[in-house]
């Protein structure tokens, strides 16, 4: 278990050391157990939020060769002046095949600060 950033940047040494060990030898334990040990640190430590959902879904329309206009969508939402709600996120989701994590980002309403 990694606790300390000192400790992280150790293990990320070790690592480096023992990347190519094969299965089974003490060696290769090590390699699993350390990575093991190091994605857990950089879950908790440096974790990496979620994509852009209006970028997410402008790539997969290029991936898929489709248009904004064959999206079951208000076409306002990819200009971010509307929000969709969860049966269009999941019609999203099955149509560009992102998950739908991503694509709930577009289902909340902004808090009206004024």
């Amino acid at each position: 278990m990694i606790c300390t950033e000192e400790e992280y940047n150790i293990a990320l040494k070790q690592l480096d050391v023992v990347w190519d060990a094969e299965e089974g030898t003490p060696e290769g334990d090590l390699l699993g157990q350390l990575l093991h040990d190091i994605c857990d640190y950089e879950n908790e430590h440096y974790p990496i939020g979620l994509p852009d959902p209006i970028e997410s879904i402008k790539i997969r329309l290029e991936d898929l060769n489709l248009e904004a206009e064959d999206l079951p969508i208000d076409l306002a939402v990819l200009e971010k002046e509307r929000t969709i709600t969860p049966a269009q996120a999941q019609s999203l989701s099955d149509l560009l095949g992102l998950p739908m994590e991503v694509l709930e980002q577009l289902t909340l309403e902004e808090k009206d600060c004024g």
